[in-house]
């Protein structure tokens, strides 16, 4: 575990200068992840979905995680990892994640975000086609990527999100104004950021789960709680995501067994619980 833990952390560091969206713009009025730390509790969501077919890596994922199977999304891979360590990690006995979809993905892809719901989890808006809030110079444009997501959605599976993410965690306090003052929009929540992140989409071409779990995992350790950010559009984070669950599996264990006080087990908790308990 300690060499694990020391590339880990030397991840976190080499990666930490390169990317950084979720400091890309000042915000205050944000779920923050920063706000579980130190509590053991663990918010899991995932970005960019619904996942297809993920071809790349595929013979490397399997022998990592025979479990996955080919003939199925990557979304529908990762809701079965989740299914596996419901009971280990959840007070509840099912772990529920949140799913923050892409508009033009559940266009493509509807019946596995009806699936994702059927299977206990949430759908949070992450626009229509994830462009940049900076790249419009319209404030309307980039709301209409918002509304379009959340008529989809809301029409075709009679669900209504009211949790958000922005492409790229790029956010600042006049477009949660804008939210709070709009007929469609103003059921959000202020945009859901985190501050455990994976990395996995830097990762994906190179095969490497080892490094997105160490990312991942090292940041959990160093954090002791938060909201973790995964992609479930690529195959490699299917088998990082269950090496992760499972690290925590064998970390609460580690605890029930001591003899010492090393105190309370890791948990993975709803983002609507989260919210209630720790928003400001």
């Amino acid at each position: 575990m300690k060499t694990i833990l020391l590339l880990a952390l030397g991840a976190i560091f080499v990666v930490a200068f390169n990317v950084n969206y979720a400091n890309a713009a000042v915000v205050t009025k944000a779920f923050k992840g920063d706000l579980l730390e130190g509590s053991r509790k663990i918010v899991l969501t995932f970005d960019d979905g619904p996942g297809t077919y993920d071809t790349l890596c595929e013979n490397y994922v399997v022998e990592r995680y025979p479990d996955y199977e080919v003939s199925k999304s990557t979304t529908e891979n990762l809701l079965n990892v989740l299914d596996r360590y419901g009971k280990e990690l959840s007070s509840k006995g099912k772990i529920e994640a949140t799913f923050f979809i892409r508009g033009d993905h559940f266009m493509a892809r509807e019946a596995i975000s009806k699936l994702v719901l059927a299977r206990g989890h949430t759908l949070g808006n992450h626009s229509y086609s994830h462009k940049n809030s900076l790249a419009y110079t319209e404030e309307k444009d980039f709301l209409e990527e918002f509304i379009r997501t959340h008529e989809l959605v809301r029409k075709r599976l009679n669900y209504q999100m009211t949790v958000l993410r922005p492409p790229f965690g790029v956010w600042s306090d006049r477009l949660t104004e804008l939210f709070a003052n709009h007929p469609q929009l103003n059921l959000y929540h202020p945009p859901i950021m985190w501050n455990i992140d994976s990395f996995d989409f830097l990762y994906k071409h190179e095969c490497n789960v080892d490094v997105i779990f160490s990312n991942a995992m090292g940041r959990t350790y160093l954090q002791q709680g938060g909201v973790v950010l995964f992609h479930d559009i690529h195959a490699v984070s299917v088998a990082a995501l269950n090496q992760y669950l499972s690290w925590f599996a064998e970390e609460n264990r580690k605890i029930s067994q001591s003899r010492y006080n090393r105190g309370p087990k890791w948990e993975i908790i709803p983002l609507h619980q989260a919210l209630k308990e720790y928003q400001n």
